[in-house]
């Protein structure tokens, strides 16, 4: 084989390493919604792997939901507040400030540099059984701040956002979500 030839001759390996890892973790359920988070990182040579995130949240009867269906509006200003806070807390517990890319947090309007949209949301468990307790965010890397940074993950508690859910999904909130 070319392998073993290149092995002979003290070549090396003429290919690159690779790797490629894929998770799937149950976040919460409650009622019959049902929430998954996943990521998959891959590293085929170069400077660094990469890591990127899914979310997953469907009735037990296998129905799509996507959690800003759950809100009367959609993405609402209060959960954009809670992400937007959220982020800036993890932010300064990181790399010392509130910022993507050495610019302030911004997340509404035209000059948001926090997309929003990007982030990957999961429903996450609560401390009253049957529950969930918050919404997880979660940012591969880059979308809000440099590769070094990594990924960013947080939660919303649902007493943030709790008066925009939609009628047939507030009994399935209450409690406090763990952090992430």
């Amino acid at each position: 084989s070319t392998y073993d030839e290149f092995k002979k001759e003290g070549v090396g390996s003429p290919m690159w390493p690779w790797e490629v890892m894929i998770g799937w973790d149950y976040t919460a359920k409650a009622g019959d919604i049902v929430s998954l988070a996943g990521s998959a990182y891959s590293f085929s040579g170069g400077a660094h792997g990469n890591t990127q995130f899914d979310t997953h949240v469907a009735r037990t009867n296998g129905a799509v939901v996507q959690v800003t269906d759950m809100l009367q509006g959609g993405i609402t200003p209060a959960l954009v507040i809670g992400i937007c806070e959220g982020l800036k807390a993890e932010k300064v517990k990181r790399i010392g400030t509130a910022t993507v890319y050495d610019d302030p947090v911004n997340c509404a309007g035209p000059d948001a540099n926090v997309k929003i949209e990007a982030a990957k949301l999961a429903l996450a468990p609560s401390s009253e059984t049957g529950k969930f307790g918050g919404i997880q965010v979660y940012w591969n890397p880059y979308d809000v701040g440099p590769y070094v940074e990594g990924p960013y993950e947080i939660v919303v508690q649902q007493e943030v956002f709790a008066m925009d859910l939609k009628a047939e999904f507030t009994p399935l909130f209450g409690g406090t979500a763990p952090p992430l």
